[in-house]
């Protein structure tokens, strides 16, 4: 049965399997589900790839590195249910991703990158006012004119 996976923010594919066995007379149908949907896993395409083999014994997803809100769309408890129309089988399964981490003001990127903690160009103008936020770890400085 299907195992939980852990991933790390920047992975951009999950995949989970099952083995099921059957005879003639009693096929296994197998279905996949997000915890409390009644409603079975299907394979689509977008921001998020979602597939379900042919024979339902795979399910995977793949979100593009660092998509972040993409990842957290799957994040959860899932299950799969194998059904022979005597018996049914369910096992439950967890898919969890690791937060991007926050860098710390000035730090340098695992990379080498230098990320600035912020980024003013106020020094440019006069009779500017300067806001500031803080977005995903990154803070933010934008400058508006009095005449604006």
């Amino acid at each position: 049965m299907p195992e939980s996976v852990h991933l790390t923010y920047d992975a951009s594919y999950a995949e989970f399997r099952c083995a099921v066995t059957g005879d003639d007379s009693t096929p296994v149908t197998v279905g996949w589900y997000r915890v409390g949907s009644r409603t079975p896993i299907t394979s689509k395409t977008g921001r998020v790839n979602v597939t379900v083999s042919e024979d339902g014994t795979v399910l995977s997803f793949m979100v593009q590195a660092n998509d972040t809100e993409g990842w957290a769309r799957l994040t959860g408890n899932y299950q799969l249910k194998a059904t022979n129309g005597y018996s049914t089988q369910v096992a439950n399964f967890s898919l969890t991703i690791d937060p991007p981490p926050v860098l710390p003001p000035d730090e340098t990127t695992p990379g080498g990158n230098h990320m600035p903690s912020h980024l003013t160009f106020s020094h440019f103008f006069q009779d500017c006012h300067v806001k500031d936020f803080v977005s995903r770890g990154f803070r933010f400085i934008y400058s508006k004119h009095d005449s604006d």
